[in-house]
């Protein structure tokens, strides 16, 4: 039944990928094992992605290899950075200019209009609305965002929440909980 339920839901879904962790092989640990140096062996875990319209197709394969090198959270941890998580997106959100826009040839029909996102805005935005450890930047190839959108990243915690805003999105609901880099760090600078 459940298979049933989630390949109905993927066939909505315009790209959606799996991707899991790889166990230790005979000749060794996996690439990327805490027990290659000495920590408990990894834990293993699959990523489930519904890519957006429009998105590159490594845009997955990005998403996964973050959160694969990410520490591990608790429930707790997880759970009180995901209660921060929409009061991010609005501030990250909140950062650009919206208008309505009307088709002149039929009055009754808007749209909504969004300026595109702007990294000094929306790094000032969270700040302003008292988030730690605020790092906003242009997303690159390698980042968990599509490449040019404005990635931002908030400590909460012992957890981060990452977010991107691009000219397509609109409306806030990016925000993604996960654990710190190895370097203890939210983003890469």
């Amino acid at each position: 039944m459940i298979f049933i339920i989630a390949s109905v839901a993927a066939a909505g879904v315009p790209w959606l990928m799996s991707i899991r962790s790889s166990p230790a092989s005979a000749d060794g640990p996996a690439v990327g094992d805490p027990a290659a140096a000495g920590a408990a062996p990894a834990e293993q875990f699959a990523v489930v992605c519904a890519a957006p319209p429009r998105i590159d197709d490594a845009y997955c394969a990005r998403i996964g290899a973050d959160i694969a090198r990410r520490t591990r959270l608790t429930p707790e941890e997880r759970e009180t950075a995901t209660r921060l998580a929409p009061a991010v997106d609005q501030a990250a959100e909140g950062s650009r200019e919206h208008r309505a826009g009307c088709e002149p040839v039929a009055a009754n029909v808007c749209r909504r209009l969004v300026a595109a996102p702007d990294v000094d805005d929306v790094r000032d935005a969270l700040t302003a609305a008292g988030f730690p450890g605020v790092v906003v930047r242009t997303a690159r190839a390698d980042d968990p965002a599509p490449a040019g959108a404005v990635l931002y990243a908030v400590e909460a915690g012992a957890a981060c929440l990452l977010g991107y805003l691009s000219q397509d999105s609109v409306g806030a609901g990016s925000a993604r909980v996960g654990g710190r880099l190895p370097d203890g760090t939210c983003l890469a600078r």
